[in-house]
């Protein structure tokens, strides 16, 4: 296990962190341009030096700043995977690959590389040099080549963001593949929420250098505890309400003269910040809106909408609701029922999805 307690301050920035990662977990770092996520990496590499604070591999310090305790960086066994290869250019990938390998002629060496190469698909391409491959194959090529270093720790900033969406899935998917075999603590960053949730283990929210949330990849994307964690992973429905009764453990809450049921006990009076995902409001088929017995049932009409890479995205005037209830839709929905825009429409807010935030911040 790594444990890392963190500060740099720069003139204009801080970066204020303490966390750990697990020997056969994968962490996914997720935040906002500029937040500090590639600063965090050249401290933990050594390419940048710590104010203050430790690096800790299981019981030994690698940083300490107390102790004056520092680690040459061709010591600290941390393999780099940046969102350039950065491979030699004059080198076949054969070559590059083995480059500064001491254990390079043995066979368990050899077995491990090609084992590597099958996986990656690069067999056929290992006496080209790098500018006859693509990207992703040169991608390819620096994960071989730090994974074939065999080392403690291996870290990855945006390694995928350059290449296009297919050669992103397909990396990504070949990263998920071999992870399980390595045994190896993975940090992780990027900027995708699609890829975070795909490789991450636990994920990590950063702005301004700080850490704003931490759970499991299920705890964040689908239970965020935080307005700012919500909000980061596009969130549109996010209301003011005041609780004004509990009953049988569901409590009903006022937001400007709607009332929303939530399946928690909250302090009657209590003023609170809540919301949904878009996905969780439904939509109620106009030959059930009579016989549905569910709560949190609300009429509206349809004020805009938007195709999406999965679908439509509808804004709902309902009532008196001075913002919009935003709803995702499948374009098999839209297309079967007829949907279209000024069209009145029934939709329920599931109750069990409802989140209620521990604060009441209102901007990342």
């Amino acid at each position: 296990m790594y444990t890392f307690q963190l500060k740099k301050t720069y003139q204009a920035f801080a970066l204020h962190v303490s966390f750990s990662v697990a020997d056969d977990e994968t962490l996914v770092i997720l935040g906002p341009s500029g937040c500090g996520k590639s600063t965090l990496l050249n401290v933990i590499t050594g390419v940048v030096h710590l104010d203050e604070g430790s690096v800790k591999q299981d019981n030994t310090l690698l940083v300490d700043t107390k102790t004056n305790t520092h680690v040459p960086i061709h010591q600290r066994n941390i393999g780099y995977i940046q969102q350039k290869s950065n491979l030699f250019p004059h080198l076949t990938i054969f070559e590059n690959l083995i480059y500064g390998v001491k254990n390079r002629k043995s066979r368990a060496y050899r077995d491990e590389l090609e084992r590597l190469l099958t996986i990656f698909q690069l067999n056929e391409d290992v006496d080209k040099r790098p500018g006859e491959l693509s990207g992703g194959q040169q991608q390819r090529v620096s994960i071989i080549r730090a994974l074939m270093s065999r080392p403690s720790l291996l870290l990855f900033d945006e390694p995928f963001s350059a290449l296009d969406n297919p050669l992103r899935i397909a990396l990504r998917e070949q990263l998920i593949k071999i992870k399980q075999d390595l045994k190896v603590p993975i940090i992780f960053v990027t900027h995708d929420l699609e890829e975070g949730y795909d490789i991450g283990d636990r994920v990590i929210i950063m702005n301004e250098g700080h850490i704003v949330e931490e759970g499991t990849t299920s705890q964040i994307f689908n239970t965020p505890k935080q307005i700012k964690t919500a909000q980061f992973l596009g969130m549109k429905n996010i209301w003011d309400g005041r609780v004004i009764d509990y009953i049988d453990g569901v409590s009903c809450v006022d937001i400007h003269g709607i009332q929303l049921h939530v399946n928690q006990e909250i302090d009657v009076g209590k003023e609170i910040k809540l919301g949904i995902k878009s996905m969780d409001v439904l939509y109620v088929k106009k030959h059930r809106i009579e016989s549905d017995q569910r709560l949190n049932l609300f009429h509206g009409k349809i004020m805009d909408i938007k195709r999406t890479y999965n679908g439509f995205l509808l804004a709902i005037k309902v009532n008196d609701l001075s913002d919009h209830v935003f709803m995702n839709l499948p374009d098999y929905v839209v297309r079967t029922h007829g949907i279209y825009l000024h069209d009145r429409i029934t939709v329920c807010i599931n109750q069990e999805k409802i989140i209620v935030f521990e604060d009441r911040n209102e901007t990342l």
